[in-house]
């Protein structure tokens, strides 16, 4: 099953409601590798359907994300005001 995008998106609602009536049930009940459908969907990056997935996931099989925020430069002395500091954000 590919995962991706809002076409796939379509595909992905029919075959999981060709198994059952219940969306919810078909999201919950199958894996891929021993993961939810959600996580399967985060691990290769289908962003999409992962937003699909987990609005139909129980709290266990979804994806939480979260965010951890560090003042790098208030925690090195070596900074000074000729070096400017990247901060690359991701949703990985």
């Amino acid at each position: 099953m590919h995962l991706g995008g809002s076409r796939q998106q379509c595909k992905l609602r029919r075959q999981l409601l060709s198994d059952s009536d219940s969306l919810r049930y078909s999201v919950n009940s199958i894996s891929c590798n021993g993961l939810s459908l959600a996580q399967f969907s985060h691990k290769y990056e289908a962003w999409g359907n992962l937003a699909f997935l987990n609005r139909h996931s129980k709290t266990s099989n979804q994806v939480l994300g979260t965010v951890t925020i560090e003042d790098i430069a208030a925690t090195n002395d070596r900074f000074s005001d000729d070096i400017t500091v990247f901060v690359y954000v991701s949703a990985k």
